[in-house]
This record gives structure tokens, C-alpha cells and sequence, in this order.
């Protein structure tokens, strides 16, 4: 995702909504943007329950800008940056909903011994994909 792009689009546009599901798919979650009364916007990255993701630890993948913000690109763009960090908050999501799922269903199918070894062999494997 460039970030940098998709901010100048965003502010040429003024969008009152919009949403970016980047890569890699098909993990769930997106990352969506509403526009504010003054401009600026709310930047949420959305976990599998479509709403503002909360991460494990209990705090929110969501962050506000408000229009002098979103405007603002020198000495660095804002709105990019919020992007960027919601794509990061994105990841997060997506890796603390796929160990859920894989603590829960796992088990049907292997013994923990064996879910930690497939887990292990993934890691090791992440190069080839």
C-alpha cells in the first residue's frame, strides 16, 4: 500500500468514508476511514467483528486527525502516517484473530505438541511464500 498516494487521494477527494484492505488477503479486517465535522478523519483498523479492533491487551486499533491534520504534509504527512500505523495496527489484528482461531480449532484436528511443531515449521518455512 502506498501510503503517501492513498493520502493525496484522500485529500483531494475528501471521502466520507473509504476503506483498504491491503495485503496479504484473504485475512480479515480492513483498515476504514470516516470523515469528521471539521475534516479530519477516524482511522480504524477493523478486526474480524467490522468494528474498531481491540487488540488483546485491551486498548483500540483507532486513532483521530482532525482536519489541520489530515492537511498537513510538511515536515511530514500526516494522514500518511496514520495510515501507515493503522496498516500496522491491521497486522496486529489479523495475528491475534489467526492464534485464536487456531487455538480453538486446532485442537479438533491436532494435540497442542503438534499445533506448536506446525507452527514452528510455518516460521521456518515463511521464506518460501
Amino acid at each position: 500500500m502506498d501510503h503517501q498516494e492513498e493520502a493525496r487521494a484522500i485529500r483531494e477527494q475528501t471521502p466520507k468514508q473509504t476503506s483498504f484492505n491491503p495485503p496479504p488477503l484473504p485475512y480479515v479486517g480492513c483498515i476504514n476511514l470516516l470523515r469528521r465535522h471539521d475534516g479530519g478523519y477516524v482511522v480504524a483498523a477493523l478486526g474480524p467483528d467490522d468494528q474498531a479492533g481491540q487488540f488483546e491487551d485491551g486498548t483500540l486499533a483507532v486513532e483521530i486527525l482532525d482536519g489541520e491534520a489530515v492537511n498537513e504534509t510538511e515536515p511530514e504527512d500526516r494522514l500518511a502516517a496514520a495510515l501507515r500505523r493503522a496498516e500496522g495496527r491491521l497486522r496486529r489484528l489479523r495475528v491475534e484473530a489467526a492464534l485464536r482461531l487456531v487455538a480453538t480449532i486446532g485442537p479438533e484436528l491436532h494435540d497442542d505438541e503438534t499445533l506448536v511443531a506446525m507452527l514452528r515449521d510455518a516460521l521456518e518455512q515463511r521464506e518460501q511464500w
